[in-house]
């Protein structure tokens, strides 16, 4: 059985274009994340991160940095989510897939061990983090839900808000893992990168990750704890990145009978 890492990434970002490849200490967000993703037990070759990007000119670059960086690249559509990942599929043939978002690159190694772990003991088609801090949460699919989504989905301009195919499809067996302590639950801190400010937020941890070199949740979520002002940095965002995510997602997909479905946001 092969277990491999889906990253959707595109340079295109209104709101902050080229944002993966930030650079903290002169080093890109996107090598910060693959050294996470590297930490994960279930993955145990580079080769098998593979960035999935789109057709466009202006990703060419991340092309360029799987090569620098020894990982894997796919190139797809740029709005069809669902079918760039069954495309890439049809390429490294994994049997299941940790699905990380280029926007987190803070992602627990540790829950994705878990999560991974619980797919293939359960066969399930997948399983998900919930409860985690707005950007840590992490999920994993098999081949055969991938298959699965992609003969009952309706709408094709998914780049936002895919993920809801996986994890609010009653049409999949889902096991959802909560926070395994209450100290992973904080439903205030925004761990994501959608804005400058949530670039300065995770500039800050990330610079922390890297001088004690522990990527573990426990040690992010200490560092806030040690630093609550940190939270204020880009708190107010999450209100609005809801407002938009609400107004943007309009996802339906259909089963065997054709009856059509609205996933839930």
């Amino acid at each position: 059985m092969k277990t491999g890492v889906f990253i959707p990434i595109r340079l295109g970002s209104r709101r902050l274009p080229g944002k993966i490849l930030k650079t903290v200490d002169g080093i890109s967000l996107l090598f910060y994340l693959i050294n996470r993703v590297m930490e994960v037990k279930n993955i145990a070759n580079r080769r098998d991160i593979v960035i999935c990007t789109t057709n466009n000119r202006e990703d060419d670059i991340l092309e360029q940095k799987a090569i620098e960086y020894g990982i894997s690249i796919f190139r797809g559509p740029e709005n069809d989510l669902i079918e760039r990942f069954y495309l890439a599929n049809k390429v490294y043939k994994f049997d299941y897939i940790l699905q990380i978002d280029g926007d987190d690159p803070l992602i627990p190694p540790e829950y994705c061990d878990i999560i991974i772990r619980e797919m293939i003991n359960n066969d399930l088609d997948v399983v998900t983090t919930i409860g985690l801090p707005f950007g840590l949460n992490v999920k994993a699919f098999s081949a055969t839900a991938l298959g699965k989504v992609k003969n009952m989905y309706l709408s094709k301009n998914n780049d936002t808000g895919f993920g809801l195919y996986f994890v609010n499809n009653h049409l999949l067996n889902i096991k959802k893992i909560p926070p395994m302590v209450s100290n992973h639950v904080n439903d205030i801190v925004r761990l994501t990168l959608d804005y400058e400010e949530d670039f300065r937020l995770i500039e800050k941890l990330i610079y922390e990750v890297a001088r004690h070199n522990n990527y573990s949740i426990n040690f992010i979520l200490k560092k806030i704890g040690e630093n609550p002002d940190w939270i204020h940095i880009n708190k107010f965002r999450q209100e609005e990145n809801n407002n938009r995510s609400s107004d943007m997602i309009n996802l339906k997909y259909q089963n065997n009978e054709g009856v059509e479905f609205l996933i839930d946001f």
